[in-house]
């Protein structure tokens, strides 16, 4: 498979991807029970299964810098502390993420340790809140996450297919959402 060159992500990277993880901050635990619904019912997409979480530098083939690597694996860690934050209707655990983003000169192993308490606390309150069914739900965002802040390297029929659970489930996707509030 061919690799493809990310074009869109540069300098203000960091701020894309706290944008994108406030959007999925929004949700609700009917959100989810939506998303839910719409990926299970979901089948027979061209490019991508929306019950697959995309997975960017490995099957898609999208080539990363090391630098934008490092912010979509922060944005996963993001993105699951604001859906905590959104079904218990709490503070956010997005504090503790910025804070490992912004130690450059912190070690790797405090950023591993830093990423893997948030995820797994998110993991277990996610699961508490909604059952084991809210994988489809958070892959449908993680999806529509990833389609939005990639829109510039995927072709169309990719990005719809990442898109297509959250358009159907909430209508408009994160993309379109920050580029409304950016006009109002």
């Amino acid at each position: 498979m061919k690799q493809q060159q990310t074009g869109g992500l540069g300098a203000d990277l960091a701020a894309k991807v706290h944008e994108l993880c406030r959007v999925a901050g929004t949700l609700d635990r009917k959100d989810l029970d939506r998303l839910i619904e719409q990926v299970a019912s979901l089948s027979g997409l061209d490019r991508w299964p929306a019950n697959e979480r995309y997975w960017f530098s490995g099957t898609a083939g999208v080539k990363l810098s090391r630098t934008e690597d490092r912010a979509m694996r922060d944005m996963w860690t993001c993105m699951l502390g604001q859906l905590t934050s959104g079904i218990r209707g709490a503070e956010s655990t997005e504090q503790s993420v910025d804070t490992a983003q912004r130690e450059e000169s912190a070690s790797w192993l405090r950023r591993v340790l830093t990423r893997n308490r948030v995820e797994g606390s998110a993991t277990t309150q996610l699961e508490r809140a909604s059952g084991p069914d809210v994988w489809l739900a958070v892959t449908a965002v993680w999806n529509a996450l990833c389609a939005s802040l990639l829109s510039s390297s995927l072709d169309d029929q990719l990005r719809a297919d990442l898109e297509v659970a959250w358009r159907s489930a909430l209508g408009q996707t994160p993309r379109e959402i920050l580029d409304h509030s950016r006009e109002g």
